[in-house]
């Protein structure tokens, strides 16, 4: 899988462009996720990934891809790595991920929204 085209196709969610602890979840629209008819679902609660300092030693860096499950009432009903620059990342994004909370959503015809969302992790920022 490449990252250029994954990381295009991901750019119908945004996250504020929040960097907590030199996690870096991308900006790419205006906070919420949209639907293809271009309705939005803003979020409301993120949870930054933590960056163990063991890691940032040891200088693992990358980009983590996790997809998420919406339910109707805005909570993260699973999220799972579906790429990772390096493994010993994907459980601390996906933790992350499954405290966030989006607008809810009572009358979507579907059950579920499910998008994908980068998550860089990434030593150089100074934040």
């Amino acid at each position: 899988m490449k990252i250029t085209p994954l990381i295009a196709a991901l750019a119908m969610i945004a996250l504020a462009g929040c960097v907590t602890n030199n996690v870096m979840v991308h900006d790419q629209s205006d906070g919420s996720v949209r639907y293809p008819d271009g309705r939005a679902r803003k979020l409301l609660t993120m949870v930054p990934p933590e960056y163990p300092p063991a890691l940032r030693k040891a200088g693992i860096t990358g980009i983590v891809v996790v997809q998420l499950r919406i339910a109707r009432d805005g909570s993260v009903v699973a999220a799972r790595a579906v790429f990772s620059a390096h493994e010993e990342l994907s459980a601390l994004a996906v933790d992350a991920v499954k405290q966030w909370h989006f607008e809810p959503e009572p009358n979507d015809p579907k059950e579920f929204l499910i998008v994908q969302v980068p998550i860089t992790f990434d030593l150089a920022r100074n934040h």
